[in-house]
């Protein structure tokens, strides 16, 4: 079967779509040059990606480590400052009453 040597992602996005939309397949594969084959695999993509774009990123097991991570070092910091800052608030008072 002659295809082109890549199909853009619009065009792969169209033909699975139309293949969950009802449309057969194998008429799909035809009309568009594709392997059967080929097709499953960019099913499973399309599957992926949605599977992947649903996740609940509130759950933290579905969150970037790394991002996770930085979030909480960012948390540490700011409570470590206001701790810094209380601190020399009172050293200020207890100077001024001494």
């Amino acid at each position: 079967m002659s295809h082109p040597s890549k199909w853009s992602q619009e065009k792969k996005f169209e033909v699975v779509l139309r293949a969950l939309r009802g449309e057969s397949v194998a008429q799909l594969c035809r009309e568009n040059e594709v392997s059967a084959t080929q097709f499953y695999k960019w099913r499973e993509a399309f599957v992926r990606g949605a599977q992947e774009g649903l996740k609940d990123k509130r759950n933290p097991q579905n969150r970037d480590p790394v991002l996770e991570e930085n979030r909480k070092l960012k948390k540490l910091l700011a409570e470590q400052l206001l701790i810094n800052e209380g601190q020399k608030k009172l050293y200020q008072l207890e100077s001024e009453g001494s």
